[in-house]
């Protein structure tokens, strides 16, 4: 019984890691060797899908819910969904592709510094998933990940697809949301020590 537990345990931990797709679509990753910093710039597809509508229809029926609730709260809904990205997106996303990387001595710059390249995460899918206590569903994110020349952000070194990166159910939206992030930037940088690119 222990056994069948702990196989059991084991295949759903592989079937986790195998639902997220990491794909290079174009470049090689020649360029990164010897790089120890990295631009990072974050981006949100102008045409961003949030679950099975765009963002704009997301967040007009969120609001609309929020304002039945409450009057004046549809607008403060909109600030915390788009706080979220600097709040809980991005520094997850920075914190686990560093971690991940830490004995490479690799630190990803988001402040101006000069950097050879930049990474763009372009986001282009949310399913922002949702918990009402007696039912939940975890979020996830597709998105593009391009290395361009700093100096040059029409170069493209190289270009993957990281599709189903999959978040938590838990309560907080931006925490859900957020976990996806962590777990794209985890399996990405392993990936990439993977590769031996650095």
């Amino acid at each position: 019984m222990k056994k069948y537990f702990i196989a059991l345990v084991s295949l759903v931990f592989v079937v986790n890691i195998q639902a997220q797709k990491i794909k290079l679509v174009d470049g090689d990753l020649n360029f990164l060797k010897g790089q120890d910093k990295i631009g990072v710039k974050f981006t949100y597809d102008e045409n961003l899908k949030v679950g099975p509508g765009t963002e704009a229809q997301y967040i007009n029926k969120k609001m609309a819910a929020a304002e039945e609730g409450e009057a004046g709260s549809g607008e403060k809904w909109k600030e915390a969904w788009y706080s979220d990205r600097t709040i809980h997106y991005q520094p997850k996303f920075m914190e686990l592709f560093e971690k991940v990387l830490e004995k490479k001595d690799v630190l990803l710059l988001d402040n101006g510094e000069p950097s050879t390249y930049t990474m763009i995460v372009n986001t282009t899918f949310i399913e922002p998933g949702f918990n009402i206590g007696i039912s939940s569903k975890r979020a996830s994110v597709d998105m593009t990940v391009t290395f361009v020349e700093t100096a040059n952000p029409d170069k493209e070194m190289a270009k993957f697809l990281i599709k189903r990166s999959p978040g938590t159910a838990t309560y907080d939206a931006g925490s859900r949301v957020g976990e996806s992030y962590a777990k794209a930037a985890k399996y990405f940088a392993k990936y990439l020590l993977k590769e031996k690119a650095f």
